[in-house]
């Protein structure tokens, strides 16, 4: 079955006593499905709903919206209808901030759920393929998707420490080879669309790494292994394939290199870096060779076009 993307706030009412339960969601008819088959089963978080829903029974409630809203205005619009009704005691609602039932635990919820967390030993081999059989061909629908998308919106960004936990938590971790051999293969064919490469290039500008980040990312490419014959290959063949540099980009990249100064040790490096590369093969001398000749004709032809102009306006 699938759900509309309908953001609104919403109410359950019962007839019975015309109290209500104020709510709002992204996705109204799935999150009334939910309401139902939690207070169905006996287990909705409202204790007040389910004892109510106990009591008069599932006819006695109606499912309606109260206002349609968009994505940002969703919580401030439920936000005004708990405190328009809150005093009136005509409310299930167990919270006042509509905060509070947007699915983000408490400070001291997360510490808890932390350290359940790291106390809990490791999934076995057995276990860990046990989930990759089941989870191998699932996709996951637009509507989780919207979801997972909307969720991560209201999320705001990660903080200093919890960049460091993570950094600390991730060191030395590797992944295995099977798992380098999918990631490539899930990404073979992946295109960023215009919207993603327009966020991702809005993201970057005017940032620049820090002397200490510029030192990490130099030691992990020395660490790093030369590209093998067969990846030189792939390279080479992804390269003859790509589409010039259009005009407006040739002037960025030469704007953004004007008045650039490498200092005396980067020299002393780049120097260092070439002595240790490998001369190159007799195919890829004669492959210069010609590019080179090509690129000679090239510019000759463009001066003498531009001296029969110069010709011409005298």
């Amino acid at each position: 079955m699938t759900y509309n993307k309908t953001i609104s706030v919403y109410e359950i009412t019962c007839k019975s006593n015309a109290r209500k339960y104020i709510g709002s969601s992204c996705f109204t008819e799935l999150r009334f499905s939910k309401h139902r088959g939690k207070l169905r089963h006996n287990k909705h978080h409202c204790v007040m709903l389910q004892r109510a829903w106990n009591k008069y029974g599932e006819d006695a409630f109606v499912f309606q919206i109260v206002e349609i809203c968009t994505l940002d205005t969703r919580l401030q619009r439920e936000q005004h209808y708990l405190d328009s009704l809150w005093d009136t005691g005509v409310l299930y609602n167990s919270a006042r901030r509509a905060e509070a039932g947007a699915g983000r635990h408490t400070t001291a919820t997360r510490l808890l759920l932390s350290e359940a967390g790291k106390r809990r030993p490791p999934h076995s081999e057995a276990t860990r393929k046990q989930l990759s059989v089941s989870n191998t061909g699932k996709k996951r629908s637009p509507e989780s998707i919207a979801r997972m998308t909307a969720a991560q919106q209201h999320r705001g960004p990660m903080s200093e420490a919890q960049k460091k936990l993570l950094s600390v938590a991730n060191k030395g971790k590797k992944h295995t080879q099977e798992a380098v051999e999918k990631i490539i293969k899930a990404g073979i064919g992946r295109k960023h669309s215009a919207t993603s490469i327009a966020k991702m290039a809005a993201a970057k500008t005017g940032k620049h790494p820090n002397e200490e980040t510029r030192k990490k990312m130099s030691e992990s490419q020395k660490r790093r292994p030369l590209p093998s014959a067969e990846s030189r290959k792939k390279m080479s063949e992804s390269q003859k394939n790509r589409l010039p540099r259009t005009p407006e980009t040739r002037a960025k990249l030469s704007a953004s290199h004007k008045g650039k100064i490498f200092s005396a040790e980067t020299r002393a490096k780049m120097s260092a870096a070439r002595r240790l590369r490998p001369p190159p093969s007799a195919e890829t001398r004669a492959k210069l060779s010609e590019a080179g000749k090509k690129g000679k004709g090239i510019k000759k032809n463009i001066t003498k076009t531009r001296t029969k102009q110069d010709n011409n306006n005298d």
